[in-house]
């Protein structure tokens, strides 16, 4: 065989490899995506078990899911707090019965007409004030709120 033919016959046999190889590349890539979707399917199934579980036990769990129903009702408890003192930062009421949020001085809600309960005052902490209409953080002796205009009692 002469030079020529034997160039051509490595090239196309590198070309070969190479295709090979990015075939092999393009085939990881869409298995590492489907075990990527997978995983995450698996989550959100141990998710929804784990959940359910709670819902349907978590007063009485079995005594070796016991620490980790506490754990999720004190998760629980803590995030209502935080929603609610959102809430009051917002100035919004939201309705027990829809969900759905309200001003503040509303008494029925918009969305459903149920009664709404009073809105809750912000205490006040350590001397720190918000504003009623945003709930920006105020320093002490403002008139009126350098956020939104609003004047302060």
């Amino acid at each position: 065989m002469d030079l020529i033919g034997e160039i051509g016959v490595k090239l196309a046999q590198t070309g070969q490899k190479t295709k090979k190889m990015a075939n092999n590349l393009v085939d990881t890539a869409k298995l590492n995506t489907q075990a990527a979707e997978l995983s995450k399917e698996l989550k959100e199934a141990y998710f929804q078990l784990g959940k359910q579980y709670y819902e349907m036990h978590g007063e009485e769990p079995e005594e070796r899911l016991k620490p980790l129903c506490v754990q999720v009702k004190g998760i629980l408890t803590m995030s209502e707090k935080v929603r609610q003192e959102l809430n009051l930062i917002r100035n919004v009421l939201v309705c027990p019965s829809c969900g759905h949020e309200n001003i503040a001085d509303a008494k029925f809600c918009a969305q459903c007409s149920a009664q709404l309960p009073q809105m809750p005052k912000r205490v006040e902490q350590s001397g720190i004030v918000f504003c009623p209409n945003c709930g920006n953080k105020l320093s002490q002796g403002k008139h009126f709120c350098p956020k939104c205009g609003t004047k302060l009692d």
